[in-house]
């Protein structure tokens, strides 16, 4: 489960973000290039870019629940707060093309008054 932890730091912080050819990963860094790419194809429910608009969390299985209280039937814990996920966005399902990692993760942008989930996919999927 930890084996995708550094390769998925990098993705995930170049997520959305247009890198020159020669770019490089931090020295001693691992990147895989699949999970890199997987990020970046993820869209949600409008068919908005998960990338463009905002980072990918890999979750603990601590930190996503399954709740009757969203419009998707999930919430994220995320500074210390449980916030329900919108229906729309739910990453776009793709049996073809699923999680590389095994666990939840939700790409969001922390604004004023909590954090802007833009997509979200469960740790096991379908």
């Amino acid at each position: 489960m930890k084996r995708y932890v550094l390769p998925l730091l990098f993705a995930l912080q170049t997520c959305g973000t247009p890198l020159p050819a020669s770019a490089k990963p931090p020295p001693g860094m691992h990147i895989d290039p699949e999970v890199h790419a997987w990020f970046e194809r993820q869209t949600n429910q409008h068919g908005t870019s998960c990338c463009n608009v905002a980072d990918g969390h890999v979750l603990e299985s601590d930190e996503w629940r399954q709740s009757p209280d969203s419009s998707s039937g999930y919430s994220v814990l995320i500074g210390g707060t449980w916030w329900p996920i919108d229906s729309y966005a739910m990453r776009k399902a793709n049996l073809d093309d699923p999680n590389p990692t095994g666990q939840a993760v939700a790409w969001y942008v922390w604004e004023e008054g909590g954090p802007l989930i833009y997509c979200f996919t469960p740790g096991a999927e379908y």
